[in-house]
């Protein structure tokens, strides 16, 4: 028996539903890491600066990252397939007054009003996916090879948007934001026309979702996710900045895509592997990966390095997150786990916020020695947390008294 069984793909798309939903899960997801910057590159081009560039994309990702939990708290109490539906909605109308008030040279009130809008259609969609996951492989030991095969998925999505719309940036500044969207609001339909893989709403107690977040095991899960989202945000514009400064912008995006695909093998050769260790041991050595891999950034000098680097390192990026989901779906309470994944999406949409705004200010300094500093210290900040608060993950008591998402064996961690 081999260490690697790739059998285990198979048999998570085997049930019916499941390509469907692999591959408009993606689609749904392609706002991750791509709208904020479209508006970025938008509001620079038609505006003719980034100052309010800057904060338009800062609200959008802000209204995201807290309308997600709203909608995760809807969704488990309404279906996702309503909430999809007016979500799409929400996000075409906030999308179409962007595009609106930039070619129209509007105000900056304008533009955050539409950004406030587009930022609040945006589903939970990578928490609605994975609750699905859960639907299909209830109790089974595919779950977490589940969680992995998306978790890869995700993480492209995640770090190769960037490189995707900086190509686009490229060719033209206007079609990066209306491209995603479109793409987003397809996946979005399509999801919500899938019922056989929708978790069931939960008419039971509502007022246990206000609790989620005091879960035990969920305030370490939370601010791990941040810290995450602000190595993140933080690390796309120092990478980019770096190449930048040295004339080769197209190497920074090359190397954003070797960080992606690097992350995607890394997700599919875990989904793939046997494990003997508890989850949450493996969660606290996956994040200490990241940290160590992303720590030598500091000294880099050429953008060779800072390739090779960032190749190494992202190998860690996509295990890690699927970790993280396994562990919030053992500890979610029962018929809430959309919610409890939108957490931890909102968690690392702010990060990236934080990390992104953090970022564009150190840059602005001008000093290559602080590149990475940003990006390092939010890492370290997630080793610490996780470190720490690693007992909490180890036992969940609320398990035992509400039950956990539609039944099914757990991996006592």
């Amino acid at each position: 028996m081999g260490f690697f069984a790739w059998d285990n793909y198979r048999r998570v798309l085997a049930p019916a539903g499941a390509r469907a939903l692999a591959v408009s899960g993606v689609m749904a997801r392609a706002s991750v890491s791509t709208v904020g910057l479209g508006i970025l590159q938008l509001v620079a081009a038609t505006h003719g600066g980034y100052a309010s560039a800057g904060i338009t994309c800062a609200m959008y990702m802000v209204c995201a990252a807290l309308g997600g939990v709203f909608w995760g708290r809807l969704a488990d109490l309404q279906g996702q397939r309503w909430v999809l539906h007016r979500t799409s909605a929400i996000l075409a109308v906030g999308a179409f007054g962007l595009l609106l008030f930039s070619y129209t040279e509007s105000s900056l009130p304008d533009l955050l009003f539409a950004a406030a809008i587009t930022g609040s259609g945006i589903p939970p969609a990578p928490a609605m996916v994975r609750a699905r996951w859960t639907v299909l492989h209830a109790g089974s030991p595919n779950l977490g090879v589940a969680y992995s095969m998306d978790a890869s998925l995700e993480e492209l999505i995640f770090v190769a948007g960037p490189p995707v719309m900086g190509f686009l940036h490229l060719a033209n500044p206007h079609v990066g934001l209306p491209a995603v969207v479109i793409t987003t609001l397809v996946g979005m339909l399509w999801l919500s026309a899938q019922p056989g893989t929708e978790p069931p709403i939960d008419l039971l107690s509502p007022q246990r979702q206000n609790l989620v977040l005091a879960v035990r095991g969920m305030p370490v899960l939370f601010a791990t996710s941040f810290s995450f989202g602000g190595m993140l945000g933080a690390l796309d514009v120092a990478v980019i900045t770096f190449a930048v400064r040295r004339g080769h912008e197209q190497i920074g995006l090359i190397a954003l895509g070797l960080w992606a695909g690097a992350s995607a093998i890394g997700g599919a050769l875990y989904g793939a592997s046997r494990h003997t260790l508890a989850t949450s041991r493996q969660f606290a050595v996956a994040v200490t990966i990241v940290w160590a891999g992303i720590l030598p950034l500091l000294f880099v000098r050429d953008l060779t390095q800072m390739a090779v680097l960032l190749a190494i390192s992202g190998t860690a990026m996509a295990p890690t997150m699927a970790i993280m989901t396994g562990l919030a779906e053992q500890i979610s309470p029962r018929k809430s786990l959309t919610l409890t994944l939108s957490w931890i999406t909102a968690g690392t949409g702010l990060g990236v916020a934080a990390g992104t705004a953090l970022q564009g200010w150190v840059g602005d300094l001008g000093r290559d020695p602080l590149m990475f500093l940003v990006s390092i210290t939010f890492a370290s900040l997630a080793v610490v947390i996780t470190w720490k608060g690693a007992s909490s993950l180890r036992r969940t008591p609320a398990r035992a008294l509400t039950g956990t998402p539609w039944s099914g064996q757990r991996d006592q961690s």
